[in-house]
């Protein structure tokens, strides 16, 4: 958990870096970014190669995560460091462009570390919002505003589907722990695969 609470606390404190100094909003914000997800990485590092779980089962701690959150967190810093060039020939405003980068590597993040099928689809939103305002911050370009709004359609239609899924599963095996569920369809007790589908078609 410490890893995502870390990248969430760098979104929060480049937002607010934009807030206080607005005239040094762009060096201020890569920088912070940049030292707050070099923290992220330094605390998996910490617990690599170990496996716990936290909140109550809600969330692991394994090498799949852990591979998974070293990658986001590569990603988004690769990100923030080549995005001054794009941002100034778009217009693109720093202070709400960096924050939003970040978060939406938190919504990944989630997803990667959790047990739980409602907290993964409370990754998947958080992921995914971040991403419908970032493809509509070139606000003076037309393409930016249509591919929002397809992109909002989009998540919004999948997003149903992945709930009507996890409401179904939950419905035939009583939890939406991603454990409990695994071990009822090895046993081949009460998870009808039409459910699954749904999950992985949203």
């Amino acid at each position: 958990m410490y890893p995502i609470i870390a990248v969430f606390l760098t979104g929060v404190a480049a937002m607010f870096i934009e807030m206080l100094w607005p005239r040094r909003t762009n060096n201020a914000i890569v920088l912070t970014s940049l030292v707050g997800l070099g923290i992220s990485a330094a605390l998996v590092g910490t617990i690599w190669g170990q496996t716990s779980e936290s909140l109550g089962g809600l969330f692991i701690n394994d090498r799949f995560g852990q591979v998974m959150q070293i990658a986001l967190i590569a990603v988004t810093f690769i990100t923030i460091l080549y995005s001054e060039g794009y941002l100034r020939e778009r217009r693109v405003p720093f202070g709400e462009y960096y924050p939003l980068v970040i978060w939406s590597a938190v919504g990944g993040m989630i997803m990667a570390t959790s047990r739980d099928l409602l907290v993964i689809f409370l990754g998947l939103e958080v992921l995914s919002i971040a991403l419908y305002v970032l493809s509509g911050l070139s606000s003076k370009e037309r393409k930016s505003q249509e591919s929002a709004l397809k992109y909002f359609l989009l998540g919004a239609f999948a997003s149903g589907f992945l709930l009507y899924g996890i409401a179904l599963v939950y419905g035939a095996t009583g939890s939406t722990h991603t454990g409990s569920i695994a071990a009822l369809m090895q046993m081949g007790d009460g998870v009808d695969p039409v459910n699954v589908k749904l999950l992985y078609g949203g």
